[in-house]
Parts: structure tokens; sequence; C-alpha cells
């Protein structure tokens, strides 16, 4: 007997958290997104570092700030991951790229390859990261058939207009709902709706060689499994 009880949603995992030490700011990235190497310009005096995130399941959407010029590596990325400068540059190489982000355009990570990003002092930036598994089950739910990943997706996002304006703009509605104590943000029914809008959003907004099938007026597909 197949099982149809809906799946309990999870409540968010939200999370303010300001500092000096680099140890910690390290601590929380690891944390919250990967492994990384971080080296930092200026003295430590210099250095603050400033983090809202909120952890959605599978995917995890966060402001971080940073006063002083920072680099950071990792060795192998294991998610899709796109970072959107809020204020100041971002130069980052990645899978034989190398994009120039600003609050007009993002960057935008896949699995597999390492990762090396430099900030400007009094950089702020989103940053969305994605478990791979999740994005590319959720590809899969919305064409009704299995997919052959890792997804092919560019390696920047346009900000300033059209569909990745507009999916920004989402992600930016996340971003401002943590200020608020009693948001619904914190119901995890309307948390678990609003990851899955992000997810499927990105889908729709970036070219990908499944893209033209996905936003396709005339595919008829079955529904998704419950």
């Amino acid at each position: 007997m197949t099982d149809v009880s809906p799946r309990s949603p999870e409540a968010p995992d939200i999370a303010h958290f300001h500092c000096r030490d680099q140890d910690q700011c390290r601590f929380q990235l690891n944390r919250f997104y990967y492994p990384v190497s971080m080296t930092t310009g200026g003295t430590d005096t210099d250095f603050e570092f400033g983090m809202q995130v909120i952890q959605l399941g599978p995917l995890t959407v966060g402001e971080l700030s940073y006063t002083a010029p920072v680099t950071f590596t990792v060795a192998e990325l294991d998610a899709y991951h796109v970072s959107m400068p809020v204020k100041g540059r971002m130069l980052a190489r990645h899978a034989g790229n190398e994009v120039t982000a600003d609050p007009a355009t993002g960057v935008v990570f896949g699995p597999g390859s390492p990762v090396w990003t430099r900030l400007e002092a009094h950089s702020t930036d989103l940053d969305v990261k994605i478990e791979r598994a999740a994005l590319e089950t959720e590809l899969a739910g919305l064409l009704g058939r299995p997919i052959d990943g890792p997804i092919d997706l560019p390696p920047a996002i346009e900000l300033s207009s059209g569909p990745g304006h507009r999916w920004s703009r989402l992600v930016r509605l996340l971003r401002d709902e943590l200020s608020y104590e009693h948001s619904l943000i914190h119901q995890p029914l309307i948390a678990e709706q609003l990851r899955s809008s992000v997810l499927s959003g990105l889908l729709l907004s970036v070219p990908h060689r499944y893209h033209e099938e996905l936003t396709s007026p005339a595919t008829a597909r079955p529904p998704r499994a419950i």
C-alpha cells in the first residue's frame, strides 16, 4: 500500500551573527555553507563579519557582510550556489569561468569544482546555497521524468532586469523576513512553500539544457508525485 500521508515540514533554522574573530567567521560559514579557507586584507582590528541566515532544509539563504577585503577558497563545491552582491564587487573563478559580480550581476556556481572568490572591503552579498539533490529532484518533478545531472547553470545571472531580477526579489523576500520575530516564515508550511518557489524560480530564470522543455506550454506533464 502506498503511503500518501503528507510529510511533516521542518521549522526553518534562523541565525543572526556578528563578530570580529576570523575563526568564528569560518565556523559559521562551515556550519551553514561549506568548509572554506579564508584570508583577509588589513589588520585584525579592521575585520568584522555579519550574517543573517535562514536554512530551509536543503536551501540556505544568507546576507553576509565584511568590513575588510576577504578571499575565500572552497576545495570542491557539493551544491548549487548563487552569490548576489548587495554592496561592493566580487571576483569569482569557477569551472574555467571568471566573473566580476556586482549588484547588477550575480555569479552562479555548480557542483564538482573548486571555487575562488575575492570581495572588496565593506561588501555585502546574498548567498543562496541549494543542495545538489534537492535542485535536481525539483527539476525532475517539474518535468515529470528523471534528469541526467548536474544541471548546466550559466556562470552569471542578470539581476538588474528580466527573470533574474524577479528571482532575486523572491530571495530578498526571505532575507527581509528574517528581521520580523513573528513572520509567517517561521511557520514550517509557509517556509516549505517558499523553499520550493526559490528552487523552481531559479530553474525558470536562467538558461540550461532543460529550460526550453521546462517552459514549453505545449509540454504535457504528469502530476508531481506526492
